[in-house]
């Protein structure tokens, strides 16, 4: 009996594109239908592993029909048409392949007139420079969505992705997890491609020496934790990462903000991309509507049990709650179990005690606020 093969490169490529289009499809109409965006700007960026020489494959193509699809919805349902571009983000290496793809794109794009197109030919750090600077000079309006993939992204550092983060682009990362993960865990047993040697020798480099992230013995869940912090720059920016769970997923995506508001939008599409709650692979195409939101069959209290060590106001629930994945609805939930099982204490805003959680105060506008409504506490236990 011949032994199978499997090609992982192709696996990580088909795996990344089906993430992408449940992602997408579930961000974008939660983007475009807010009034204060006037424009969303998209920019592609990977190396090896994003197209076909063609250029009808990959991920230019999936993003440039998951943006007409959108176009195609707002003019079906009546709604305000905004602004999109979408920029090709590529190596001077791969220049032939990427023109073929931005010719692929150009020639769809002059029968539906669906967005902006641009393609540079830059490393990934002068690449990152330009997004910065578009960021920088347009209106707050204008939103900026960088897709990367950086397996097979050459002259490319990972410390480069905060501080564009910082100037208020949010960033969709994908990685080949499970392979990082395996090469982490057991690196002598353990035959990486080249490509993914490389990835996870930039991941070490975000940290110390001293850091748990170099245990003898690892943890899955606390890896996948790590890789989060390591992004957050002290704490300062969001992070996700999806699909979430015990185990370590084959490919995951992600996401890094410096809003609240954004990282609440990305996070209720990233949701989506858990097995339970996402669409079979290929048949995203036909849905451009608002999902529902990922149920927990036994709430959510053990998670906002965590959050509460100590007296938390509302302004800060909403921060801790967004930084674990938890989305408001979800810190509702928890906060309303535990104040059934009789664990949970709140006060308003003069210390009198609140027998219910007042309504909305978990929202961004409530942490926009000019101060907290109300404070959550732990019972002490008799």
């Amino acid at each position: 009996m011949k032994k199978k093969i499997i090609n992982k490169e192709a696996t990580y490529l088909r795996r990344k594109l089906e993430l992408y289009e449940s992602f997408l499809f579930r961000y974008l109409p939660r983007i475009t239908s807010l009034s204060y965006v006037t424009r969303l700007n998209i920019y592609d960026a990977f190396g090896r592993f994003g197209t076909d020489r063609s250029g009808s494959q990959g991920s230019p193509a999936l993003l440039f029909e998951a943006l007409r699809k959108q176009r195609q919805h707002q003019l079906r349902k009546r709604l305000p048409l905004k602004p999109v571009s979408l920029t090709l983000l590529h190596p001077p290496e791969q220049v032939k392949t990427y023109r073929n793809a931005l010719e692929y794109l150009q020639v769809n794009n002059a029968a539906s007139n669906t967005c902006k197109l641009d393609s540079w030919a830059v490393p990934f750090n002068q690449g990152a420079g330009k997004v910065s600077r578009q960021s920088q000079q347009q209106p707050a309006s204008e939103k900026h969505l960088l897709m990367l993939d950086p397996l097979g992204l050459p002259q490319f550092l990972f410390q480069d992705v905060p501080n564009l983060a910082e100037k208020k682009v949010d960033i969709i990362i994908c990685l080949p997890l499970s392979q990082l993960w395996q090469l982490h865990a057991k690196p002598e047993k353990t035959i990486p491609s080249a490509e993914v040697a490389e990835l996870k020798g930039l991941l070490d480099q975000l940290f110390p020496a001293d850091h748990p992230y170099w245990s003898p013995e690892p943890e899955a869940a606390a890896y996948m934790d790590y890789l989060k912090q390591a992004f957050s720059k002290d704490d300062k920016l969001f992070t996700a990462l999806e699909p979430a769970g015990t185990e370590v997923p084959e490919t995951a995506l992600l996401a890094i903000s410096t809003d609240a508001f954004m990282m609440e939008k990305m996070l209720m599409a990233l949701q989506e991309l858990r097995p339970a709650a996402a669409t079979p692979p290929g048949q995203q195409l036909d849905i451009f509507g608002l999902a529902r939101p990922t149920e927990n069959q036994s709430g959510f209290g053990e998670e906002v049990l965590a959050l509460l060590p100590e007296e938390r106001d509302n302004q800060q629930l909403y921060v801790k709650g967004l930084k674990a994945g938890l989305l408001p609805a979800q810190l509702m939930d928890g906060l309303l179990q535990l104040l059934q099982e009789g664990k949970l204490e709140i006060k308003d805003d003069r210390n009198k005690p609140l027998t219910t959680t007042p309504p909305n105060c978990l929202s961004y506008t409530a942490f926009k606020a000019a101060k907290p409504v109300c404070f959550f506490s732990l019972k002490e236990v008799i």
